[in-house]
């Protein structure tokens, strides 16, 4: 029973969507703030509401993209790690591209990047 309902949880979250929600408004957050910690000039926890939904509106694209290469990719016969290593690396151009459109150089692209690889060591792979 409760292997059939982990199964539909799943189902209703996949991968990408568990990957994106948890590396932009979860992990990113939480290291902007550390870094605020050790910098206080950055300011950024007045405005970490503003970068969660910045960051999960501007990311539409990529996670379109992800989803897309996801779908393809896991029908293929290639090791899991290898898999994760292509979507984390498709998040991460991803990232670059958006942030290079908007003209944002600053460390900031380092968090996202990092938020990235850090959830997708953490979430377990659904291979269905």
């Amino acid at each position: 029973m409760a292997t059939e309902l982990r199964k539909e949880e799943s189902m209703l979250y996949p991968y990408i969507i568990k990957l994106w929600l948890f590396s932009v408004a979860f992990i990113a957050p939480l290291l902007l703030v550390g870094i605020e910690i050790f910098d206080n000039d950055l300011k950024i926890l007045p405005i970490i509401h503003l970068f969660i939904i910045l960051g999960l509106s501007l990311s539409l694209p990529t996670l379109f993209l992800c989803h897309l290469a996801y779908s393809f990719l896991k029908s293929k016969a290639i090791p899991s790690l290898l898999l994760r290593v292509y979507i984390c690396l498709i998040s991460i151009v991803g990232v670059i591209v958006t942030f290079y459109i908007l003209g944002i150089t600053s460390n900031i692209l380092g968090v996202y990047s990092a938020s990235i690889i850090i959830a997708s060591s953490v979430l377990p792979l659904d291979r269905r």
